[in-house]
């Protein structure tokens, strides 16, 4: 089974590299969904079934709009910083092997 993940990034550049990083690394156990726009990523938390939602710190998340059954965090710019908002944060300056780890915490949490 594929970790369903939705990354939301304003940095259309970064978005490519980590969807290319994550594509090439771990095929068989992500499945990546990327957007620059806050309103469709939204949407496809539903439509898609995203399991781990991403959002870049610049955007501000309703909680209350995300699915309960989705794992939620911010992406921030810094590896000290580990809540936003209330909610957890994931520094996207870190390799994808880290980042992998705390998607999948992200998701057994919500998982159980």
């Amino acid at each position: 089974m594929k970790i369903k993940v939705s990354i939301l990034e304003k940095d259309p550049n970064y978005l490519k590299r980590m969807v290319s990083t994550f594509g090439i690394k771990y095929p068989d156990k992500l499945e990546i969904y990327s957007f620059t726009n806050l309103n469709i990523a939204l949407r496809a938390l539903i439509d898609s079934k995203i399991n781990v939602f991403i959002a870049d710190e610049d955007f501000d998340i309703d909680i209350n709009t995300i699915p309960e059954n989705c794992g939620f965090a911010y992406f921030v710019s810094s590896s000290e910083i580990d809540t936003v908002k209330g909610q957890r944060a994931v520094c996207k300056f870190q390799k994808a092997e880290l980042i992998y780890k705390q998607i999948l915490s992200i998701y057994s949490e919500n998982a159980g």
